[in-house]
């Protein structure tokens, strides 16, 4: 316990009065000390909001780079496919220049030849006496056939086209029944032309050519005004054609839809021997599983085709060719 002289002198200290500097003093030490402590508890509630705010801006980035990762991924499958697409239309529509050659393949077209025939009967009928006749009977004459094929046993359809304006010529459209009679006649009906046009002038000069599709004709007419090309023929269904330096080497057009010789020489590999594989393209928010699901898909290249050969086969016609309307 204290003794009594130490609790006198307590009790005179507390009975002394408080100085104006003691006052001031102890008020700095009261403001220091509250500042301290409120200037520790405002850092530790920033920080702690600051640190809350990092928290929310990762989780948040990480959310953006998934939502890039499955996008970017979902671009590239898509670009894949309309790349996939675009081999496909490519392909289909060479495919479809082939198919649409083949079946004009026993089919000529006679152009400038003046006719009051503006039906299909009165037409063959025309034809047949003005050109295919004379033909067959050169060809009777050089001992290629024994007679000369009616008009029934050799023509298939045969009509005047439409003209592009009023007061043109219409060109003649005739069809043969057979390749047979179609590659006879086609040899000598050019001989019987030749001749025609050496009594006829420059406007009246007929002109003998097959029925070319729109590309094959886009393709023959543009090799044709080539400075580096010389001679050009349909063999087959194929455009083929000689350049200047190499007249004895003939040259495949496996592209007749190219814009130039380069492009026209490339084979286009078709598409359809191989099945795309599927592309997921749904997206799910945040879903990991969903990007690795893309990722998986977008690795599969869908433009992998297979050639499965464009070798043609290079037929015994090899007609010259003619520019024509």
């Amino acid at each position: 316990m204290p003794n009594n002289t130490e609790t006198r002198s307590a009790a005179n200290i507390a009975a002394s009065p408080v100085t104006q500097a003691q006052l001031t003093q102890r008020l700095e030490k009261f403001g220091n000390d509250l500042t301290a402590k409120l200037n520790a508890a405002i850092a530790a509630a920033v920080a702690a909001s600051i640190k809350d705010w990092q928290d929310s801006l990762e989780v948040t980035k990480q959310e953006l780079d998934v939502f890039k990762e499955l996008s970017m991924n979902t671009i590239n499958a898509l670009n894949r496919r309309v790349e996939f697409l675009e081999q496909q239309v490519n392909a289909q529509q060479l495919w479809n220049n082939e198919r649409e050659q083949r079946s004009r393949s026993r089919t000529f077209r006679l152009h400038n030849h003046r006719t009051s025939c503006s039906d299909a009967p009165s037409s063959m009928r025309d034809t047949y006496s003005f050109l295919i006749k004379p033909a067959f009977e050169r060809a009777v004459a050089c001992g290629e056939i024994e007679a000369v094929p009616s008009l029934q046993l050799c023509g298939e359809y045969g009509h005047p086209l439409r003209t592009k304006k009023e007061g043109d010529v219409p060109t003649v459209l005739f069809k043969f029944s057979s390749r047979y009679l179609f590659s006879i006649f086609l040899r000598h009906g050019r001989l019987v032309i030749d001749d025609m046009n050496k009594t006829r002038g420059v406007q009246e000069r007929l002109r003998l050519g097959r029925d070319l599709t729109f590309l094959n004709r886009k393709a023959m007419s543009f090799i044709c005004q080539h400075n580096m090309t010389g001679k050009v023929r349909l063999s087959g269904t194929v455009v083929q054609y000689t350049l200047l330096s190499s007249p004895d080497t003939w040259i495949s057009v496996h592209n007749p839809s190219g814009d130039c010789l380069a492009t026209m020489g490339k084979k286009i590999a078709s598409p359809f021997t191989v099945k795309p594989k599927a592309v997921n393209l749904e997206t799910d928010d945040g879903n990991i599983a969903a990007v690795a699901a893309v990722r998986s898909a977008a690795a599969a290249d869908v433009n992998e085709v297979v050639d499965a050969g464009n070798a043609v086969a290079d037929l015994i016609v090899a007609d010259g060719f003619q520019p024509a309307d």
